[in-house]
């Protein structure tokens, strides 16, 4: 019998919670100013944020769960000063999401790339495991960024073991 190793991306091989910050962060914000909705200013600290958006981060498992976990944080702060937005516009926030993701690859690659910090254990687990034709990498991020992750932080597995779950190839 064959044995067969997943390793998901996010979370288990590299902490991406400042990429994911940052991107859903910064899509939340280019969706209230798109559609007019506004907040107080005065409570918005992004040290206190990052730390709120640690605490409800499990939350989250796709792009659409950043638009919740972003609109419950507001919610509870008193962050809007209109009204809040609505659950109708999930879709296009995810589409902002992935925009934005995709902007911030292309103006800053090589920020985007840090924003991925490997874990060391991991990476040398699979790096010197004998067979990596039996390691597989799944993510929720597109094929070729997994590609250029992978390639950037030396993980040794091969092209066609990386599995995207994402719709935005």
């Amino acid at each position: 019998m064959q044995q067969i190793y997943l390793f998901d991306f996010d979370g288990v091989i590299s902490d991406s919670r400042k990429e994911l910050y940052n991107t859903s962060l910064s899509s939340f914000l280019r969706l209230l100013k798109k559609n007019k909705v506004e907040f107080n200013r005065k409570y918005f600290n992004k040290i206190n944020l990052y730390d709120e958006f640690l605490v409800n981060f499990d939350l989250a498992h796709s792009s659409s769960d950043f638009y919740i976990l972003w609109n419950k944080i507001f919610l509870e702060k008193n962050i809007f000063s209109t009204k809040p937005i609505n659950n109708n516009l999930k879709l296009k926030y995810k589409e902002e999401f992935y925009k934005y993701r995709k902007k911030l690859k292309q103006e800053n690659i090589n920020k985007w790339i840090k924003y991925h910090k490997i874990n060391r254990k991991v990476k040398n687990y699979i790096n010197n495991y004998k067979n990596n034709k039996n390691i597989y990498i799944v993510s929720a991020k597109d094929r070729p960024s997994l590609k250029l992750l992978k390639k950037e932080h030396n993980i040794n597995v091969r092209d066609e073991n990386l599995i995207s779950t994402s719709k935005y190839e």
